[in-house]
Parts: structure tokens; C-alpha cells; sequence
């Protein structure tokens, strides 16, 4: 047969002999044609040994029948169907890339029915059948192209014809999958072709193309998947074919989430799979395709983003050197503060494990970043490890470090001669770094505030061990109890506690704690007796001994809850081996550098040695027994540093020091420390306690700034802070047993006490270095009382007035732009100001909780003339600004407490609510913010907030804190729900912001501001209203009844402070006005409507009035003040307040041009189109801050300049932002883009109409 063959293709006989034939033959022919999938079945494969015998098919003998085919086709000028079936058959079966995806979908389980494309059976070496096909397809016939296109096309068009029938009727499932699997076949032929030659689909592309715009989603998925495996098969494809490319990557906006995932998997495939062909065909795939991924990151479907974060990681992964560092930052740095928890979660554990490739120094903070969300903090438990190299890599104890050695005496080599070129270099440092060394980079990277949540996240695991520590030892004390007696359900209930604490804090929901407490095996309690006991050294051992102990005594979902999160919460894998690498890394750069005065710390010294330090103090604040073992090298550090004569030396070192040393004697002080020889804690109490001498001479020197080398080139701040933690340390130290010296403590606050009674020049930095020292000693309870000297307050008063005052520095006379929000720079006058406010405070606070009251007016009466001294500066300027943030942050701090004058407290009001540059505005109120969050403030302090919203005369300005008190208000909903408060209760004035009405009358009745406000239409004095309402109501309007019965009692009152007035009764008609317009917004409930019946709390300067009847059905305002619906920012004209139906007025200015306009284009922002919006409330308020922090306070004028565009981009990024600290709603993953931006069109045309015209 094999011979016969030969002759037949060597001469060309079927050339000759069907243009003879007189009958028929195409029947005849056509079984030719399917003799190709006979002869790839005769074939032999590569496991075989090759048959005798003469009819076995060799590549030979395949190329030679397809000489014949060719021949054929030559003679017969045209191709069946029947004929052409089978070579494409045997092409898509022996195509290497659908070879590929079909060996990845049996690795992922994918299914025939469920992904129809590339699952067939498959060849795995080249057939003889491909081998014919492939020279017949290859040849160029004229009858080909054609007969391909029409032939796929058919197929194409009888699938979807099935498809489409079937979804017609909806019940005939198994027609579906038929026409699904044809069309998949299509595609899967497309594919082949492709790779086979890119010449060979010119005329079928065009006919599948419109396909991939079918109305029924299957379609398109399928043709979408073939084309993007199609143009990943030639390099040439793209390139070939860039119409349809272009067209393919329309896909990325289909309207269906799953086929927007769908394409950026394949954009993420088609990238990964370039890099194993050529680096210039992945640079090319990255830019071609990278940049769409990149917009699905803001996709408005929470999966789609999800999808876009873990395919945009894979590309990174794939081709790190093609994604530079600034454009992933900016692009899925973002999605750390996604609105959707999983997203949020992609982003993070993606990040993570880049980091500890890459080393980014950016991606640290932004990992950190997730603990603002909810949630977070088990987020970055499960990821914070991932960013680490594994905790057995550690440098052996016999090691020479020689990644650290250098002919320099710094020890260290450049940044240049250690810089990995290639791509093994980069792999090879990667497996040997240690675990110190990715946890001192990692710290070394982050950021001050990333670092102090670090610090608080590892705090936190140790907080936790004492916790399950101490209920376990309860468990075993309780059995010894009656727990009957008063004794034993004081136990019981101290046990619930307990439990509850650790459901919460663990995030367990399947009561594993009850199961764990509960076990009747005790071992389950020995464990964790064992793990969570103190003076471990070896917290990785114990780890996996308590999970190796809990297998098979603890439920399933038990064990999997220890394994995969207690146990990561409860520590960090530290070995005392990691403790012992820190120390010597840090002996051997101290040593390097303050051993020679001449030698200069470079930033890459500084930033090694400062994330060596940072990771020494995070290891002592997740296992403190740690720091017994590094304590006396502390010491002999903080040494070392304070006597070198080196000025290089940073002070950011020193303040490390100082701070781990603070953290040892602070648990040393802690610990019970039994003075055997053998206990390494005694040991190193006993040993820095016979040189506390020395060491509390250094740390004074530190105090009093008389350490020259070290202080010479530091800024003011820096030296500030450098006295601060010197103090710190000091007072620490004092109260170790063994090292006590309260006659060196007092002689060193005396000795501050002179220097700052005798100084001569108030503006220094030794004066701010003093003044933050006294601060720290005022926080100390057995310090605080040397402080209480009224001649100390009059010395700081005197320097606090002379350095406000000062005009020596030029950099304070530089004007400050008009709406800059960022932090000033401080001077050195600007300095001594923000220490000595802080100073008095620390000193006013100090006081014995019955004194405090006293104790505090005078120090407001200071910071009030301090305030006036500065109001004489020019006031936009950089040296006002930063002494009124000084001033007013002290102010707040102040008045946190209850005052017995309320006269004092209205001054501080109208200060802080008088302020006009934005810059101090914002300052003041992140830190009032700050203050309610963390201490236990009443609804007077949250009034204070509210007010400040008076000079905020931009919609940017209210935005911010309209944002500020809506954490505020989550964070009071949730005591209201932890105490179980409620309206009646005295609880209420410190958790319900309704009690803030009271304070907000009063503060507003007699502001300076009143005259002009009621000349004004009290505009300013209504967005104090719209703010408070539109938190009230923001999750609904259950507490209407009772706000309109607490104006109603205030009303009913007289003021104690000027019972003649009725400027509050006045107020009280305004806020009840301004609420029926905010309710008139919004739907109603029945029971907001009738009257609240409980018990309503009134302030004491409200007091019985005896016309209260008369005075509530008196109205006092005025019926010409304009009411207005939204939070106003302008005066009312004339036509509105005529009777006009806007803000400004019946407006003139036609929109017929407007919405005329093409809102498809690029065109004009605003619209007049109408439609019904299907909107979650949510959704409408985030478009309407969306379009008011972008449109701000435009005129008409600008507003038609704006590009659509550019809003459709700002709401895109408002739907997916971060603002709502996790709160997520399920409803804003599924609303539909296009109804969003009609909705966003028509609030447009609102705000249009509203505004000025120019």
C-alpha cells in the first residue's frame, strides 16, 4: 500500500485522470478524504516500535497522500463539506494549544458540558492525519479559504440556531449543550487554523466576528474564549487581524459580570502564556492587554474586580519586570480599600505574597491599610506571614554575616555591588534572605502610622495568650468551687465574659471556644496552659505542638479553627535563635559606626539598621519574655549610641532604643521576677540595676539636650522627640525593682524646672526638648505631682506668649494656599508653641480626677489668650495657621471634660467653629474625631464637632466632615448596642447623638455669629441642622419622634444663663424646619410619626420656664428666612426667597442645548434625560457625594466644560471606594451601570439648575 501511494504522488496520476472521467466521482472522492482519520488510526505512536509490514503509515507516506489530495484538488477545483470535515477534524485534534487547555481544564475538573472548548479527546504527538490535512490546507488552493470560512460559518450558525431555539422553549437542555458543543468545535477549528497559518482564517473571521455581540451570553462566551486562544496561537495574529483584536477586547465592558471575569482570566492567560515564548511578545501582550484588566479593577461588580485583582497578581507573577512598581500601586495598590470584603481580601493575600518576592516599599502600608476595614485584622492575621520568607531560615549562630561585611567600617556592602541583575540572581537572594531579614525590611518600609498598627497587631497576640491563660486556669479553679455560692456564680460569670471576649476578638462563630473550654480531655487544657504560659522562648515550637496536640481530640471544625487561625492569632513563629540574629546584626552596625567618628551612615545603613530596631520592638510586644533576653545588649546599645562622637549618628535610632528598653522595664515592673541565678529575667534586672548610674546620667543628658554630637543637626521636632522618649525611659526605669532612684528623677525634673525658669531665648530647640520632657513626666502618675507648681505654669505661659508672638523665621510668614488641606511645615517658633500648649494640657490633665476641673480653666484661660496673640498675626499665613492648630488642638483636648463654667466652654466653641483656613479646620477636626473615638466623651464634645461645620462654606469642606461624623455615628450606634442604652436612660447623653440638639441650641444662641446669621437666613446655622439630620437619618427615621419632642421641651424651656432670650426658641423653629425638609425627602414610618412617650434629657442651663405653653405655640422665625432642602452654602437671591422653587431662584437660562446633546460622545457633562431609576438608597447617596465633591460650587459656565468622561470615571471610582470602612451591601454588587449613570444625568441637571450661572 505504501508503495502504491508513492507512485500515485510521485506521478500525479489523479492530475490526469478525473478531468477524463465522464461519470461522477465525487462520492468516490470524498471517501478518499475521509481515509485521512484511517490513516492517522494506522499510525503508529511514539511508544511502539514501527511495524513491518508495508502498510504502515509513516510521515512520509502522510505527506504523500496529501500530495494526492492536493492533486485531487487541483483537478476538481472545489471541496465539500463531507471532504473537508475530516481535515479539520484531524487539525483541531493534533493542535498543540487546544492540547494545552484541555490538559489545564481536567487539571481544574472542567467539564465537556460546562466548558465545551478544548475538551474533546486529543492526540498527543502529530498524527499522520494532521500531517495530511496540514500539507493539503497549506498548499495554496484557490478553493480553501472559501470552503473554510463556509464550512466553520455553517457550524457557527447551526449551533446558536440550536441554542437559540432551546432558550426559546427553556426546557430542552440537552439541545443546548448539542449546540453549544458545535459551536465550540468551531472555535476549536478557528484555533487550529490559527496556529496552523494565520492566512488560512482571513475569510472566516469576519463571518464569526458578529458573534461576539450575540444577545445570548453561552455564545459569546464560547466565541470570546476561541478568539482569545485563536490570537494567542501565532505570534502573527494580532498584528494580522488588529480589527478583530480591537473588537475582541470590546468584551471587557459586556454587560454580563461573568463574561467581564471571563476575559480577564484570558487576558491574564494569554499575558502568562507570551512570557514563554519571547520577552518582546509578552511586553507586547502587557501593553496591549494590561491596561483593560486595569479597568475592570474599578469594575461596579464586586467579582469582576476580584477577578481583575487575582488575574492582574498572575500577570505580575508572570512578568514582574514588565509592571513597574508606581503603575501597580496605583492600580492594585487601590483595591486594598475596596468597598467588598473578598475583594479586599484578594488584594491583600495577592500583595502579600508579590511583597515577598519584589520587596516594594510601598506594599507594606498599603497591606496594612486593610485594618481601617472591617474585618481586617483577621485579614492580615492570615496574610501578614505570607509577606515573610518561612521562620526556619536562620543564619547560623557560627555564621560570619557576610552579607553584612564590607572594607568599610560600616559593615555593610553598597546597594549597587548587592543588587540582583538577573532573573536567578533575584531567586537565589530571595531563598537565602532569613526571617529577620524580611521582617527588619518589611519594618524598614512601613511608614510611622503603618508601624504603630504593627506594634498595636502584635501587642495584641500577647493580650490574647494572657486572656486564654487566664480561663483555663479558671477551668480548673472552678471545679474546686461550689458553684452554687455567691463565690462560684461570680466565677461562672466571670467565665462568660471571658469566652464572649475571646468569640470576638477571635472572630469564631461555630462556638469553638465553648467546644475547646468544654473538652473533657484535659490535655486540650494542658496545651493551651503551656502555649500561653510567659517566659517562652520558642513560640514556633509551641505553635505547632498545640495544633499537633489538638488533632483527633477536637472536633473537625474545631481543629481547623486552631489550625488555620487561633493559633496564628495567638502568635508569631519566633524562635529565640531570631532574638539572638537581631542582637548581632545590630552589635555589628553600632559597632561599625559609632566606633569611628568619621565614618558617615548612608540611607541604606539607616534604613537596615532602623528595621533591625523596629522588628527588636515588634518581637518584644508579641512575646515580651523576649525582652529579658535582649536587655542588657539594649543597654549596652542605648550606651554605645549616647557616647559616640559620631554626628551621623540618626536620632531615630535612639528613640528605638529607648522605646525597647521602655517595653522591658515596663514588663519587668510587670512580672514577678523571682532572683534565682537561673532566671534570665533576675539576671537582667539584677545587672542593669548595678549600672543604673551610668545609664540614668545618659538618659538625663538626653532630657536636659546636653548631648551635642547626637542633638547638633537634629530639627526641633526630632529633638522634641528624643526628650520625650529619654523621660519616658527614665520614669520606666525608676519603677523597676532594684533600679529605683526618685532622688535622681526629682533632681532631674528640678533641673529642667531652672533651665526653663533662666532661659533667656524661648525660641530654641533645647526648649522644645524640655517642654516635651515635662509633658512625659505630667503623664506619669508618680512624676505628676512634682509638676504642679503655679510658678512652672508661668514660666511655660511666658514662653507659650513670646514664641506666639515671635516673627524671626521666615518660612512662617509664607502664605498658605486657599484650599490646602496637607500638614504644614513647623518652625522653630512654631515648635516651642505646640510643646508648651502640650505641656500645659499634659500638666492640666494630670490632675487628681476632683481637681481636674479646677485645674483646667486657667489652662484654657492661657490657651485663650495664646489664641488672641496669634489672631494679631496675619491669618492665612504658614506661621498663624500652624500656631492656631497648636492652640485648637489643645483647646479640644481641654475641654473633653465637663467644665463648671459653661462660659468657657462657649469660647472654646466659637473658637473652634470661627476657623476660616481649611488646613486648621481639618487638623482640629480629625483630632476631635480621634478624641470622641477613643475616649469616653459626651454628646457636648460631639456638639463642638458639629459646629465647626459653620465655616465650612465649600461642599468639599462638608463633605469631609460630613464622612468624619458618619464614623463618629457608627462608632455611638455601636455602644448604644454594647450597653443597651437607650433615649431615657442617663446613658444616653455619651452614645445617642439626638442629646447633641441641646448643646448645639445653646452653643449657636449665643455664638458671635448670631447677628449675622439671622441677618443672613441663618445659612451657615442650617448646615449645622443638615448635618446633624442627615446622620440622624441616615439608616432611617425611627428617632423623628423623639428629636420633635426634645425641640419641643427645649422650646417649653428658659435659658439659665439669659432667661429673657428666645434666640434658642428661635433655633428650635429653625431645626424643626429644617427637618420637615430632610423628611420630606425621605420615606417615613408610621411609628416615627406619632409622639415619643419616654423621658427626655435636658441640660442643666435649660431650666422650667413658666410660659412654656405660650412659648411653644409662639413661632419666633422669622417667616421670610429661606429654608433650604440641601445643606446651603450661598445666601438665597431674591427670586427665592420670593417664592422661587430653587436655591437660587427660577433660573432663565434654557437647557434645550443641553439636552440635545449626545451623551454617547465625549460631549457635555449635564442632561436632561428622564428616566426611573431602580437605585438602593446607599447607592444614590454615594453618586450624590460623588458629584458633589467633584462639581463643588461650579457655575453653570463650568459645568457644561466638564467632559462626561471624566465623571463617568469619578463615579466608577466612588462606587468601588473605600469610604465605607467595609460596610458593604450586596445590592450595590448587582445595580446596573446604565441605570447609575442616568440617575448620576439627572442629579446633574439638578445641580445645573441650581447653580449660578457664572
Amino acid at each position: 500500500m505504501r508503495a502504491l501511494i508513492e507512485r500515485a504522488s510521485v506521478s500525479h496520476i489523479f492530475g490526469y485522470l478525473i478531468p477524463q472521467c465522464r461519470q461522477p466521482v465525487q462520492e468516490r472522492l470524498t471517501c478518499m478524504f475521509v481515509g485521512v482519520q484511517q490513516a492517522a488510526a494506522g499510525a503508529f505512536t511514539g511508544n511502539e516500535a514501527p511495524a513491518t509490514s508495508d502498510n504502515t503509515i509513516t510521515i512520509v507516506t502522510a505527506a504523500e497522500m496529501g500530495r494526492i489530495l492536493i492533486d485531487i484538488l487541483n483537478a476538481t477545483r472545489s471541496i465539500t463539506s463531507d471532504e473537508l470535515a475530516p481535515l479539520l477534524k484531524e487539525i483541531a485534534a493534533a493542535s498543540p494549544t487546544l492540547l494545552r487547555r484541555a490538559e489545564a481544564n481536567r487539571k481544574t475538573g472542567n467539564t465537556v458540558d460546562s466548558n465545551p472548548l478544548a475538551n474533546v479527546a486529543r492526540k498527543k504527538t502529530r498524527a499522520p492525519g494532521a500531517v495530511i490535512a496540514a500539507r493539503v490546507f497549506l498548499e495554496k488552493l484557490d478553493v480553501i479559504h472559501p470552503a473554510i470560512a463556509s464550512y466553520v460559518v455553517e457550524m457557527v450558525e447551526r449551533g446558536v440556531s440550536e441554542v437559540a431555539a432551546a432558550e426559546v422553549t427553556g426546557d430542552d437542555v440537552e439541545k443546548k449543550r448539542h449546540g453549544l458543543r458545535g459551536v465550540g468545535r468551531a472555535m476549536e477549528c478557528l484555533v487550529a487554523l490559527m496556529e496552523l497559518h494565520v492566512d488560512l482564517v482571513g475569510q472566516l473571521i469576519p463571518g464569526i466576528l458578529p458573534y461576539l455581540e450575540h444577545e445570548i451570553t453561552d455564545i459569546r462566551l464560547l466565541i470570546l474564549r476561541g478568539f482569545f486562544m485563536a490570537f494567542g496561537a501565532h505570534e502573527a495574529a494580532i498584528s494580522t487581524y488588529r480589527s478583530a483584536f480591537v473588537t475582541l477586547l470590546s468584551r471587557f465592558n459586556d454587560p454580563k459580570h461573568a463574561l467581564r471575569i471571563e476575559m480577564v482570566q484570558l487576558a491574564a492567560n494569554a499575558i502568562s502564556a507570551s512570557t514563554h515564548v519571547s520577552a518582546s511578545l509578552a511586553e507586547e501582550r502587557v501593553c496591549e492587554l494590561l491596561p483593560f484588566v486595569e479597568m475592570r479593577l474599578v469594575d461596579p461588580h464586586a467579582l469582576v474586580r476580584r477577578a481583575a485583582v487575582i488575574a492582574y497578581s498572575d500577570v505580575v507573577s508572570a512578568a514582574p519586570s514588565l509592571v513597574t512598581s508606581d503603575r501597580m500601586e496605583k492600580s492594585l495598590g487601590l483595591r486594598v480599600a475596596d468597598k467588598n470584603p473578598k475583594v479586599r481580601q484578594a488584594a491583600v493575600e495577592r500583595l502579600s505574597s508579590i511583597y515577598q518576592t519584589l520587596l516594594y516599599p510601598w506594599m507594606p502600608n498599603v497591606v496594612m491599610q486593610c485594618l481601617n476595614a472591617e474585618g481586617g485584622v483577621s485579614l492580615l492575621e492570615s496574610s501578614f506571614e505570607s509577606m515573610l520568607p518561612p521562620p526556619s531560615r536562620v543564619m547560623p549562630s557560627d555564621a560570619s554575616f557576610t552579607t553584612f561585611s564590607s572594607s568599610t567600617s560600616t559593615g555593610r556592602r553598597s546597594a549597587q555591588a548587592s543588587m540582583a541583575l538577573f532573573d536567578f540572581e533575584k531567586e537565589s537572594a530571595t531563598r537565602e534572605r532569613t526571617y529577620v531579614d524580611g521582617f527588619a525590611k518589611m519594618c524598614s518600609h512601613l511608614n510611622f502610622k503603618s508601624f504603630n498598627k504593627l506594634l498595636t497587631f502584635a501587642a495584641k497576640k500577647a493580650q490574647l495568650r494572657l486572656a486564654i491563660l487566664r480561663l483555663f486556669q479558671m477551668r480548673a479553679e472552678v471545679r474546686n468551687k461550689d458553684l452554687k455560692s455567691s463565690e462560684g456564680q461570680e466565677m461562672i460569670n466571670n467565665i462568660h465574659r471571658l469566652l464572649n471576649f475571646l468569640q470576638t476578638m477571635t472572630h469564631s462563630e461555630k462556638g469553638e471556644w465553648d467546644a475547646l473550654f468544654r473538652s473533657k480531655d484535659d490535655k486540650v487544657s494542658k496545651a493551651f496552659l503551656s502555649c500561653c504560659a510567659d517566659k517562652h522562648f520558642h513560640y514556633a515550637k509551641e505553635r505547632e505542638l498545640l495544633v499537633k496536640t489538638m488533632k483527633g481530640r477536637v472536633e473537625g471544625h474545631v481543629f481547623r479553627f486552631v489550625q488555620e487561625s487561633l493559633s496564628r492569632q495567638m502568635m508569631l513563629p519566633l524562635e529565640v535563635e531570631h532574638v539572638n540574629e537581631l542582637l548581632a546584626r545590630l552589635r555589628e552596625a553600632l559597632n561599625g559606626i559609632c566606633n569611628d567618628a568619621r565614618s558617615k551612615v548612608s540611607a541604606e545603613m539607616r534604613c537596615e539598621v532602623e528595621g533591625l530596631l523596629r522588628a527588636l520592638l515588634v518581637f518584644g510586644h508579641t512575646a515580651p519574655s523576649f525582652l529579658s533576653h535582649c536587655a542588657v545588649p539594649l543597654v549596652d546599645f542605648v550606651e554605645l549610641v549616647c557616647q559616640s562622637s559620631n554626628t551621623t549618628i540618626p536620632t531615630s535610632w535612639v528613640i528605638l532604643l529607648l522605646d525597647c528598653v521602655t517595653e522591658w522595664a515596663g514588663y519587668a515592673k510587670r512580672t514577678v521576677v523571682d532572683n534565682k541565678e537561673h532566671d534570665e529575667g533576675g539576671a537582667s534586672v539584677n545587672m542593669i540595676s548595678s549600672r543604673k548610674k551610668g545609664l540614668f546620667t545618659t538618659l538625663g543628658r538626653l532630657c536636659v539636650c546636653s548631648h551635642e554630637p547626637l542633638l547638633r543637626d537634629a530639627t526641633p521636632e526630632m529633638v522634641g522627640a528624643v526628650c520625650k522618649h529619654a523621660a519616658r525611659c527614665f520614669t520606666a526605669l525608676v519603677g523597676v525593682n532594684g533600679a529605683q532612684e526618685s532622688k535622681a528623677l526629682s533632681q532631674l525634673v528640678n533641673s529642667i524646672f531652672a533651665r526653663i525658669r533662666s532661659t533667656t531665648t524661648p525660641a530654641t530647640s533645647s526648649v522644645v526638648g524640655w517642654l516635651k520632657a515635662l509633658t512625659a513626666f505630667a503623664k506619669n502618675r508618680t512624676v505628676a505631682p512634682l509638676l504642679q507648681d503655679e510658678s512652672l505654669t508661668r514660666s511655660i505661659m511666658e514662653l507659650l506668649l513670646a514664641a506666639v508672638r515671635d516673627k524671626t523665621d521666615a518660612e512662617d510668614l509664607a502664605k498658605v494656599k486657599a484650599k490646602r488641606a496637607d500638614v504644614l511645615p513647623m518652625s522653630l517658633a512654631g515648635a516651642v508653641v505646640d510643646a508648651a500648649t502640650k505641656c500645659l494640657t499634659a500638666i492640666a490633665r494630670c490632675q487628681s480626677a476632683d481637681g481636674i476641673v479646677t485645674a483646667v480653666a486657667p489652662t484654657i484661660n492661657i490657651l485663650l489668650a495664646a489664641y488672641k496673640a496669634a489672631s494679631e498675626r496675619e491669618s492665612n499665613t504658614v506661621g498663624a495657621c500652624r500656631r492656631r492648630i497648636s492652640i485648637n488642638q489643645q483647646l479640644a483636648k481641654l475641654v473633653i471634660w465637663p467644665s463648671s463654667e459653661i462660659a468657657k466652654e462657649l469660647a472654646v466653641a466659637v473658637v473652634l467653629s470661627a476657623e476660616d483656613e481649611m488646613v486648621v479646620r481639618r487638623s482640629v477636626q480629625k483630632k476631635m474625631t480621634f478624641h470622641i473615638m477613643h475616649n469616653q466623651c459626651d454628646m457636648r464634645y460631639v456638639a463642638l464637632l458639629i459646629l465647626t461645620v459653620v465655616s465650612e462654606e465649600t461642599k468639599s469642606g462638608y463633605q469631609h466632615l460630613r464622612l468624619l461624623l458618619q464614623q463618629v455615628g457608627d462608632h455611638l450606634r455601636s455602644k448604644q448596642r454594647s450597653s443597651g442604652a437607650t433615649l431615657s436612660s442617663p446613658e444616653a447623653l455619651t452614645c445617642f447623638l439626638e442629646y447633641t440638639i441641646p448643646f448645639l441650641v445653646f452653643f449657636m444662641a449665643h455664638h458671635t455669629f448670631y447677628s449675622s446669621e439671622k441677618e443672613n437666613h441663618f445659612v451657615a446655622y442650617q448646615r449645622v441642622w443638615h448635618l446633624l439630620f442627615e446622620e440622624l437619618y441616615r439608616h432611617g427615621t425611627q428617632c423623628a419622634s423623639f428629636v420633635v419632642e426634645l425641640l419641643a421641651r427645649i422650646k417649653q424651656a428658659d435659658e439659665a444663663v439669659d432667661r429673657e432670650s428666645h434666640a434658642a426658641r428661635l433655633l428650635c423653629d429653625l431645626g424643626s424646619r429644617v427637618m420637615q425638609a430632610c423628611l420630606g425627602q425621605r420615606q417615613i414610618s408610621a411609628e416615627a410619626l406619632k409622639r415619643y412617650p419616654g423621658r427626655v434629657l435636658l441640660p442643666t442651663f435649660f431650666v422650667p420656664s413658666k410660659s412654656a405653653t405660650e412659648a411653644l405655640n409662639t413661632i419666633f422665625l422669622d417667616e421670610k428666612v429661606h429654608i433650604f432642602p440641601h445643606a446651603p452654602f450661598r445666601a438665597p437671591t431674591a427670586a427665592a426667597t420670593g417664592g422661587g422653587g430653587g436655591v437660587a431662584g427660577d433660573r432663565t437660562p434654557s437647557l434645550a442645548r443641553v439636552a440635545e446633546a449626545d451623551v454617547g460622545d465625549d460631549n457635555l457633562v449635564v442632561t436632561a434625560a428622564k428616566a426611573k431609576f431602580d437605585l438602593p438608597p446607599n447607592v444614590r447617596q454615594r453618586i450624590d457625594r460623588a458629584l458633589d465633591a467633584f462639581i463643588g460650587s461650579m457655575t453653570q459656565e463650568e459645568i457644561v466644560k466638564v467632559l462626561w468622561s471624566e465623571v463617568k470615571q469619578r463615579l466608577r471610582e466612588a462606587m468601588v471606594g473605600g469610604d465605607d470602612h467595609g460596610d458593604s451591601n450586596d445590592d450595590e454588587d448587582d445595580v446596573d451601570e446604565a441605570n447609575v449613570m442616568e440617575y448620576a444625568k439627572e442629579q446633574l441637571r439638578q445641580i445645573y439648575e441650581r447653580a449660578p450661572p457664572r
